[in-house]
């Protein structure tokens, strides 16, 4: 951080932003480490699963849920600070991405509520957990990248037309499944 005694309002201004970015870039990098634990528990939590079936397994159930709520928490704080980082080159990028790990981790969530009714499928959150690649968090140095074409549509692709992309596989999983 430094001294601010003898700096312009202009290097105070610029040393405020880095100091934001910072903050930002250490909130997704948390949520990257998040989901790779996420990821580390759900396979823990599958082999139990597959090994002990459903009498032992109370434990690892419980950490991930915890670990869910955590990854949950951490995507809602992004959500409520990206709007004030408009001047980050591809902001846009970031917040279709957290957007779009929200509606996975959501559909996560209601996935493990099955659980407890018996109505609960292995496979379909192990795809869920597949969707959801920690490397696919934006960290500093891609914000400042320039877009490809294709992941600027991406980015643009309106919501309702990913609603209807994210409706069309949910179909296609439904169809696998039966």
């Amino acid at each position: 951080m430094g001294s601010y005694i003898g700096k312009t309002p202009t290097e105070l201004e610029m040393a405020g932003n880095e100091d934001e970015e910072d903050a930002l870039g250490f909130k997704l990098t948390v949520l990257r480490d998040a989901m790779i634990h996420l990821r580390v528990q759900f396979l823990h939590f599958q082999s139990f699963y597959e090994k002990e079936g459903l009498e032992n397994i109370g434990n690892d159930l419980k950490a991930m849920k915890i670990i869910l709520m955590v990854v949950q928490n951490k995507i809602e704080e992004l959500k409520s600070i990206i709007p004030e980082y408009l001047e980050i080159k591809n902001i846009g990028m970031v917040k279709q991405k957290i957007e779009d790990f929200d509606l996975v981790v959501t559909e996560i969530v209601l996935e493990m509520k099955e659980f407890e009714r018996d109505n609960f499928l292995m496979e379909k959150v192990e795809k869920l957990i597949n969707k959801l690649n920690p490397f696919d968090v934006p960290n500093l140095e891609t914000l400042d990248q320039e877009l490809s074409p294709n992941e600027m549509m991406k980015t643009i692709m309106s919501k309702s037309a990913k609603k209807q992309q994210d409706k069309m596989n949910k179909e296609t999983i439904q169809n696998d499944v039966t």
